[in-house]
């Protein structure tokens, strides 16, 4: 099987490489398949890598490691979607620092362009719930999709209420999509799967760091 850019850059993100990183290389390598070809030696004199990141890179540049990458994203019922893919989404596009990869669980519906972030506080005030229901309850009735971050207090008051509405909702998390963190909100993470979409930019098994 002819591996293509695409699987390349998925591969290059699920290893730990930052965007920038990728676009370094990208920057040596136009065509990400030359890089994938590249002798042992040639990889190690690649400018602007780290040694234990081109160790990383030589160790895992395998079919092998594709194919189980790949395998484990279809167990996951995830898509990889890249900046190659005609749906990656149309705003992302235009900014600095665009994620190379998304992962994403769920479907992500072109009426989702409408959309608007809630966030707020873990431990929200009485009068911070109540804005937050207020303000998601409305926007849905506009069409807005909610975008939050999964956690616990504002975010997943204001996931549950465009569910509860009936509109659509988009989780952005800060760690692996395969992680649900806090744990309490598994119950809303296969919610959200299933009335919108639950994304991240970050590999498989990331933590949830600070």
């Amino acid at each position: 099987m002819k591996i293509t850019d695409r699987e390349i850059l998925i591969w290059l993100n699920s290893i730990g490489l930052s965007n920038s990183q990728i676009r370094h290389i990208q920057i040596q390598y136009r065509r990400l398949t030359d890089f994938w070809e590249l002798d042992k030696e040639k990889v190690y004199k690649i400018e602007g890598l780290k040694d234990d990141l081109k160790a990383k890179i030589v160790k895992n540049r395998n079919q092998e490691y594709i194919e189980r990458l790949f395998e484990r994203l279809k167990e996951l019922n995830v898509n990889a979607v890249t900046v190659f893919d005609e749906d990656y989404p149309t705003r992302l596009r235009t900014i600095h620092d665009k994620p190379n990869v998304l992962y994403v669980k769920g479907k992500i519906l072109e009426e989702d362009n409408l959309a608007l972030a809630i966030v707020g506080s873990r431990k929200a005030t009485a009068y911070g719930k109540w804005a937050c229901e207020k303000f998601a309850n409305e926007l849905v009735e506009l069409g807005v999709t909610i975008i939050s971050g999964l956690a616990s207090g504002i975010d997943a008051i204001a996931h549950r209420t465009a569910i509860k509405k009936g509109g659509r909702t988009i989780g952005v998390l800060g760690n692996g999509i395969d992680i649900v963190y806090p744990n309490q909100n598994r119950s809303l993470y296969e919610e959200i799967t299933e009335k919108g979409a639950i994304i991240s930019e970050f590999p498989l098994g990331t933590p949830p760091l600070p």
